[in-house]
This record gives structure tokens, C-alpha cells and sequence, in this order.
């Protein structure tokens, strides 16, 4: 257990309680004797060495996939579209140029000359006031593309799975869209 001074969000909300179907009251008015015993207490130089220990995975760079290259597969008779640029609003102009810029230098873009295909852009203002560029492919290659179906359960079918858990984790994927 690493305990950390200040204030942050509690592991096990009210959120949780509920879905978890845990009686606040009881939990609140009644002893429970602790079975677990704190078998080593570490300083905050522990916590710095775990930090430094996995620093690559903390850090604000994109990570590269190299286990598997993915694949678009079109169906046959599938049909190159270009659509033209959509307007931008001139406030998103100079965020989206930064935000391609970004996009390019990190790798994730690369400049092109000619291409069949094109779809049009959708600047979208995220909430830290930076720009968020998606690409609306609805209009040009996801009607062309041979999808391999799988059900995907619903949020309430993966929260009951956790009932029984004992260890969760927050995420936050930096770029997620891009991953």
C-alpha cells in the first residue's frame, strides 16, 4: 500500500458502493475486524523509485505499436472517395495547424502529395482549449470497409464482472483516440 499526502479522488466512490451493491449504512456502523496486516511501510523515496522504475510508461509521448501492423481490408469492388476540405472556424484555424503540425512531427501524420482517398476534417475544442482533429469517414472509406463483427458488451455487463474484484486502476491514455 503507498499512501500519498494531499488531496485526490477516493479508490471506492459512492458510484462503486452503488454499483457494487455495498450497504453505506452497515459499512459506516459496524466494526469489521481487519484480516490484512501492513507488512512494510515505504517513504516517499519509494514512490519516486517505482516512478523512475516506469518512467517510459508515465510520460506525455506517444507510444509505437510493434507487435502488429493493422489492416483496413476493403471489400472488392470498393470505390476511392475524395471529399474536399470541409471550412474551418476561423477561432480552430490556428489550433488545427498546430495540432497537424504536432500530429506530423510526432510521426502519427506523414505529408502526402496525391492520394485517391481523402475525407474531410472535424475540428472539435476539448476541454483544456486545445484542438482534437477527427476525421469524418463516414462519407468516404467506412462504407467500404469489410467489417469483422463481434458483440461488444455493454458498460453494465463489464461493471458486474467486477463484482468480485479486488484491485482496480484509473487510466488515462494520453492521445487515446490515437490508440
Amino acid at each position: 500500500m503507498i499512501i500519498v499526502n494531499g488531496k485526490s479522488e477516493p479508490l471506492l466512490g459512492l458510484k462503486w458502493i452503488n454499483i457494487l451493491q455495498l450497504d453505506l449504512n452497515s459499512l459506516i456502523h459496524t466494526r469489521i475486524p481487519i484480516e490484512h496486516h501492513i507488512n512494510k511501510v515505504y517513504d516517499v523515496s519509494k514512490l519516486h523509485l517505482t516512478l523512475k522504475n516506469y518512467e517510459n510508461m508515465l510520460n506525455k509521448k506517444l507510444g509505437h505499436c510493434t507487435k502488429v501492423q493493422a489492416h483496413i481490408q476493403l471489400k472488392p469492388d470498393a470505390i476511392p472517395k475524395f471529399f474536399k476540405p470541409r471550412p474551418i472556424p476561423f477561432a480552430y484555424l490556428t489550433g488545427v495547424k498546430e495540432e497537424i503540425e504536432r500530429n506530423v512531427n510526432a510521426g502519427i501524420l506523414e505529408r502526402i502529395d496525391t492520394s485517391p482517398w481523402a475525407a474531410p476534417i472535424v475540428p472539435i475544442k476539448k476541454p483544456n482549449g486545445k484542438i482534437r482533429i477527427c476525421g469524418d469517414f463516414k462519407v468516404t472509406i467506412n462504407s467500404q470497409i469489410l467489417v469483422d463483427q463481434h458483440p461488444i458488451p455493454s458498460i453494465d455487463e463489464l461493471l458486474s464482472r467486477l463484482n468480485n474484484g479486488e484491485k482496480f486502476t484509473k487510466l488515462d491514455l494520453s492521445d487515446a483516440y490515437l490508440q
